[in-house]
C-alpha cells in the first residue's frame, strides 16, 4: 500500500516526537534588572509633562471660575442646568489632573514640589 507524501511525513514526525507540544525548550535563567536612576531624557520628558499639566490646571481653574459665575448669574433654568453640566465636566478633568499631581508629588525624582502642591490646593 502506498502513502501520499504528506501522510508519510506526518507519520515520521509523530514517530520522532517532533510535535511542538513535546519539544522541550531550555529554561534560561531570568535576570533581574537593577533599577537605575532615570536617564536625563526621562527626567526632561517628565518635567515637560508636569509643566504642560500645570498649565492645563491653571486654565481649568480659570474656566471653572467662569462657569461658576455663569451658573449663579443664569436666569433661565435650562441655562443653569447646562452650566452645571459643564461645571461637572470641568471638575472631572481637574480631578484627573489632581491624581497625576499626587503621583508626581510622591516621586522622589522631582526636586521642587512647591508648584505641584500649589496646583493641588487650587484644584481642591
Amino acid at each position: 500500500r502506498r502513502r501520499s507524501r504528506p501522510q508519510a511525513a506526518l507519520l515520521e514526525s509523530e514517530h520522532l516526537g517532533a510535535d511542538p507540544a513535546h519539544v522541550r525548550r531550555p529554561q534560561w535563567p531570568r535576570l533581574r534588572a537593577r533599577e537605575a536612576p532615570p536617564a536625563m531624557g526621562t527626567t526632561r520628558k517628565l518635567q515637560s509633562e508636569i509643566d504642560r499639566t500645570l498649565k492645563k490646571v491653571q486654565e481649568g481653574v480659570e474656566l471653572f471660575n467662569e462657569i461658576w459665575n455663569k451658573v449663579y448669574s443664569a436666569t433661565n433654568a435650562n441655562q443653569k442646568e447646562k452650566y452645571e453640566a459643564d461645571l461637572k465636566k470641568e471638575i472631572k478633568k481637574l480631578q484627573r489632573y489632581r491624581d497625576d499631581i499626587k503621583t508626581w508629588i510622591a516621586k522622589s525624582d522631582i526636586k521642587d514640589k512647591r508648584p505641584l502642591m500649589d496646583a493641588r490646593k487650587a484644584i481642591e
